[in-house]
């Protein structure tokens, strides 16, 4: 399990990595995050909650570690830049299935519908006071809920992408295989 103080989330604006950089704010750790195309509305949620956007993929001091979605990629010079100065540099898949080794995990896979069948799992389960985290790679309709939420409970709720390969790093207790 990996629990860093610092991060900067490369390519920040992905709904992977929106809702991830939520997550871990609400677990306290102080997020920095760039892209060099952010888009509304995702920018101005993570402002509110108190995330440093940042204009240029520079932190403001060495983060503990540099997580990357998809689309930065392993020979990008900012990766580089990071590598050279010793700092770990995960995949978003990888660093999550890290970050929540010894929680209790409930993942949502498949080709079609992830994110609409983890909405529907995160609504309902909150219907019945379930206490829990989650990480939706989506936005509810009309922000009824923020894309992901953290609480102290041993119980994760989260949608996982198996497109870039890091769904095998994930042990779940269950899954919800779509198609």
């Amino acid at each position: 399990m990996i629990e860093p103080k610092t991060v900067l989330l490369l390519g920040a604006s992905g709904m992977g990595m929106a809702p991830l950089a939520l997550y871990l704010h609400g677990a306290g750790v102080s997020v920095e995050a760039y892209d060099d195309r952010f888009c509304e509305p995702l920018r101005s949620m993570m402002i509110d909650a108190g995330i440093t956007v940042l204009s240029e993929a520079t932190p403001t001091r060495k983060p503990d570690c540099v997580i990357r979605s998809s689309a930065i990629g392993e020979t990008d010079d900012r990766v580089g830049f990071f590598r050279r100065q010793s700092v770990p540099i995960y995949r978003r898949g990888e660093f999550v299935s890290r970050l929540l080794e010894g929680k209790r995990t409930v993942i949502v896979v498949g080709s079609h519908g992830k994110t609409s069948a983890t909405g529907m799992l995160v609504w309902g389960l909150k219907q019945i006071d379930f206490s829990f985290s989650y990480l939706v790679g989506g936005r509810f309709k009309e922000d009824v809920l923020p894309p992901a939420e953290f609480n102290r409970s041993s119980w994760v709720v989260l949608e996982v992408d198996e497109s870039d390969g890091t769904i095998d790093g994930f042990a779940p207790d269950y899954t919800l295989a779509l198609n």
